[in-house]
């Protein structure tokens, strides 16, 4: 995380060809270096979802970063793990 100029609880993008999320960065020493390990969330708290429970239930959705044009090579089916990302901190704008 050091070299990558992220500080442990500070807000992250991780992002794939296909999309990104906004998450908070843990450091972990369970996780091998150059590892990303992201819960999966399910993103129900966006604007404009109608599900009164689910939306209790937010959180990053791992799907937003899924690429539809990797697939597992043995079975065919969408590769959901070992997705390519780049994690960047988060940085805000001073207001002016």
């Amino acid at each position: 995380m050091r070299a990558r100029g992220l500080a442990d609880g500070a807000p992250v993008r991780v992002r794939s060809r296909s999309g990104e999320v906004t998450v908070e960065v843990s450091a972990s020493e369970d996780v091998m270096p150059g590892v990303v390990s992201l819960p999966h969330g399910y993103g129900h708290d966006r604007p404009g979802v109608l599900l009164s429970v689910a939306a209790t239930l937010g959180g990053a959705s791992a799907n937003d970063l899924t690429d539809p044009c990797l697939l597992d090579e043995l079975t065919g089916t969408a590769a959901l793990n070992g997705v390519p990302v780049t994690v960047e901190p988060l940085t805000v704008e001073p207001l002016r």
